[in-house]
């Protein structure tokens, strides 16, 4: 009787699955953040600069503190024991220059300074750049502190290199409900130097509703979902969150609420994301016949840091706990099962952008759990080692989408419409993803080991600090 009642439950009835495919989530990294960095002017040959012949014997590069002071000597093999025009010197400059950038110091300029040269030495004056002041401007609430830290740690880089200026101004950035965009100027009092002003914008609150069709048979197909967050609510720049979902019946199939919050920790990027989840599930079908109903009770805390984070390369260190109290009775059986699922797990993410524009990214799991209850009888379980591991192919999309970084995806800490994750037995294994997107439809070819998925839409209307949009959607997952 167990056996046979415990069969008659499918897997996308199970209510412990319903948090893994509905729960809030904390953003991803986004790759392809611009950053502008102004160009600085080559210094001009005067005229009748190609008109000046003569000879050096050598290069010396005065001020150089960070490139092999061979590699510059190799730019000067080309120009020394040989007759050059004075456009040469200058253009050997600008190499040099060239080179510094190429190497990440995006400040940095080689000069031609005025001097003779009567011994046969040539001087570059190469001049390190670095942020001399950084100015915070705008509603930065409860980020300030964080941003303070990030513009001290830009103005202590002497000389600047674009990892420290990219990886500051992303973190700045990925503060839930900030958008931070970076001015450079050159500074009015000291040469070589800059001056960084960082505009910060504030969305108090962001909001989602809508409904879809990406339900499963037994706890209905359509599904009304709706959002909202509220950012820096406490003044400390992190969000507070409350995810709902329910099926549109008299007697709901599925009902699901989660409450989550999204907090950095340090300017650094250490950040905590925990959520509690409650769902109750009354299935269709011939499981309605014996009254089967479900509940799960799940909580989770996650502590993330990024060893790497930059426009074109992430890569997210992960640290969790979760704890998943699940229940399942009907008629037959009572209880079907009573487990309690205490799990420690580690994940590393990463995701890089391609030369062709698309995003890749990739996923290993490893996890030690312990679940006791199972068909209302305590047991210990040993801890087996699971490894998940996800890689997406590139992804193409064209202009009209160019603001679509997922599926789909709502306003920045939305729900993630997880579509693979519908109707399946759980994500273990590699899969494989192929995305063309265009201004109205989307074409999704999924290859994953638990088999085909089935074509479903969407409509969103997304709420951000009173600005309202609508999102409309269609796939098909062959």
């Amino acid at each position: 009787m167990t056996s046979a009642a415990m069969a008659q439950t499918p897997a996308t009835a199970d209510p412990s699955r319903i948090d893994d495919r509905l729960r809030p989530r904390p953003d991803a990294p986004g790759l392809g953040t611009p950053l502008d960095v102004p160009a600085t002017p080559d210094q001009k040959a005067p005229e009748g600069a190609e008109l000046q012949k003569f000879q050096i014997s050598g290069v010396i590069f005065e001020g150089n503190q960070t490139l092999p002071e061979g590699r510059l000597q190799e730019l000067a093999s080309d120009y020394v024991n040989r007759d050059i025009t004075l456009a040469d010197v200058y253009e050997l400059a600008g190499r040099a220059t060239a080179a510094y950038r190429d190497a990440g110091y995006i400040l940095t300029r080689a000069i031609v300074p005025a001097q003779r040269i009567g011994d046969g030495q040539l001087r570059i004056q190469v001049v390190e750049g670095f942020i001399e002041n950084v100015e915070i401007e705008g509603d930065a609430g409860g980020a300030m502190p964080f941003l303070q830290s990030h513009a001290r740690r830009i103005a202590a880089a002497k000389p600047l290199t674009a990892d420290v200026l990219e990886r500051e101004l992303l973190l700045a950035s990925d503060m839930a409900g900030f958008t931070v965009r970076s001015v450079l100027t050159p500074s009015k009092t000291t040469p070589g130097a800059a001056d960084l002003t960082l505009v910060v914008e504030r969305e108090a609150f962001e909001g989602y509703a809508g409904i879809d069709n990406f339900g499963s048979r037994y706890l209905g197909r359509e599904e009304i979902v709706g959002a909202v967050f509220a950012n820096d609510l406490f003044g400390t720049a992190g969000r507070v969150g409350f995810t709902g979902v329910v099926t549109p019946d008299g007697d709901p199939e599925l009902a699901y609420g989660a409450l989550s919050i999204q907090q950095p920790l340090t300017s650094t990027g250490l950040t905590l994301f925990a959520s509690y989840s409650y769902s109750e599930t009354r299935p269709g079908l011939e499981l309605e016949t014996i009254d089967t109903e479900g509940e799960a009770k799940t909580a989770r805390v996650e502590l993330s840091y990024p060893f790497i984070r930059s426009r074109d390369l992430n890569v997210i260190g992960t640290l969790g706990f979760f704890s998943n109290d699940v229940r399942s009775e009907n008629n037959a059986v009572n209880p079907v099962f009573d487990d309690k699922v205490r799990n420690v797990n580690a994940k590393v993410f990463a995701n890089l952008l391609d030369s062709w524009g698309g995003f890749n990214t990739g996923e290993n799991l490893h996890a030690r759990h312990h679940r006791a209850g199972r068909l209302g009888k305590r047991r210990r379980e040993p801890f087996p080692r699971q490894c998940r591991q996800r890689l997406s192919a590139p992804q193409f999309r064209s202009d009209a989408l160019a603001a679509h970084r997922r599926r789909i995806r709502p306003a920045s800490g939305g729900r993630r419409s997880n579509l693979f994750q519908r109707g399946s037995s759980g994500l273990r294994g590699t899969r494989f993803r192929q995305h063309l997107l265009w201004p109205r439809l989307r074409s999704v070819r999924n290859h994953r080991r638990e088999g085909p998925c089935r074509q479903g839409g969407a409509a969103m209307v997304h709420a951000s600090s009173g600005r309202l949009h609508a999102e409309h959607a269609a796939l098909r997952l062959l």
